[in-house]
């Protein structure tokens, strides 16, 4: 229903305060999503089903560059929203005409942290304002995220419901691959922002001819989630997220050298080339932090998977953003210097995730650890 208020938002600020009830409304439904995929599931099965869950996770960015193109060339931006409609009053329909099965947890639930959350909140939303806001108001949205995030860090070592179990906070593990989803999900939107913005520059583009050749990415994401969750069979997931790692930045490397090349075939394979990183990526990390979780906190760790790499999207979306329109208010030369730096941008904090899952899942023995 929240995309139906979307799309009759009368003013950019109701827009923007649908969007906001739409993304809360989300991410209701993809931590249970994650719980009830795996909770029910045998530990045989439950590496498949963090591969099904990439794949349908993955659907929505194959169908979305495609559908949006033609929709905004045929109709306008409302369209994008009012679309969701017939597809989702029917679902809810159905799902409650299903018999739902009895609560997983077997002891009382703790009680919702209202207050961390509502920290991490603001901590976010002005910590992006201080980046993309410019003017004397930067320096007010700068000291406050940094109070809010002193706040979100104090009130988390005393409250009885944090956000992460407090027997993780000492899990090094835990740490690199929460750090890591939160940079492939800033990269993936980098994926999506900077090829329009490249394509734009090259000529007008059809909208409908830009969603094709961003679909690459999520379409090879979706096409080899279920095979490359096998791999987790044969080894670890920090090894199948290394390599996923890996292929990504090194697609993104390529991109770098070859910015200044008009031609979209080689766009179309280099972010293939991603989204078959982020194939092999994805169901390992899942299987990685649910595997040092544990059964009672799939949901609370499903969830605190998929807000991470909402942050590390909103993050990156800030910084390539400021990248972009600088070079767009400098013209033409410097607008292909910040395409090429949004690449190695991406480049670069992939080889951190790389580099922090390293020490974490192999770390150096000492005199002191070796036991």
């Amino acid at each position: 229903m929240t995309s139906g208020a979307c799309g009759a938002a009368p003013s950019l600020g109701w827009l923007i305060a649908a969007r906001a009830l739409q993304g809360l409304a989300s991410a209701m439904i993809q931590g249970t999503a994650i719980a009830l995929a795996t909770v029910s599931l045998s530990p045989a099965d439950r590496t498949l089903a963090t591969g099904t869950l990439a794949l349908f996770q993955g659907l929505g960015p194959v169908i979305g560059p495609t559908l949006g193109g033609i929709l905004l060339t045929w109709t306008s931006w409302r369209g994008l929203f009012w679309v969701n409609l017939p597809v989702t009053i029917p679902l809810i329909v159905l799902l409650a005409r299903r018999h739902t099965p009895p609560p997983l947890r077997t002891e009382e639930a703790p009680p919702m942290g209202v207050t961390g959350n509502g920290l991490l909140m603001l901590t976010v939303s002005t910590g992006l304002l201080a980046m993309t806001v410019p003017g004397p108001m930067r320096a007010l949205w700068i000291a406050t995220a940094i109070a809010a995030a002193v706040g979100t860090l104090w009130w988390e070592r005393r409250s009885q419901a944090p956000l992460i179990p407090r027997r993780l906070w000492s899990s090094r593990t835990f740490w690199s691959d929460l750090g890591a989803i939160v940079i492939v999900g800033g990269a993936t939107a980098l994926g999506f922002m900077v090829p329009p913005y490249m394509l734009h520059l090259w000529g007008h583009w059809p909208p409908w001819q830009v969603g094709l050749i961003n679909l690459s990415a999520p379409l090879m994401l979706v096409v080899f989630s279920r095979p490359s969750s096998r791999l987790l069979k044969r080894r670890s997931a920090a090894h199948v997220m290394l390599g996923g790692l890996g292929l990504m930045a090194g697609a993104f490397a390529v991109l770098a050298i070859t910015a200044g090349n008009r031609s979209p075939l080689l766009l179309i394979l280099w972010l293939g080339s991603y989204g078959l990183g982020a194939a092999a990526f994805f169901p390992a990390n899942l299987t990685g932090i649910l595997g040092v979780a544990g059964r009672d906190t799939q949901g609370t760790m499903g969830a605190l998977q998929r807000m991470a790499i909402n942050l590390g999207t909103a993050f990156d979306a800030a910084v390539v953003g400021a990248f972009l329109i600088h070079g767009a208010q400098a013209g033409p030369g410097v607008s292909q210097a910040g395409i090429r730096a949004s690449w190695v941008y991406g480049m670069t904090t992939l080889l951190v995730a790389m580099g922090g899952l390293w020490l974490a899942h192999h770390p150096r023995k000492t005199p002191f650890n070796a036991g």
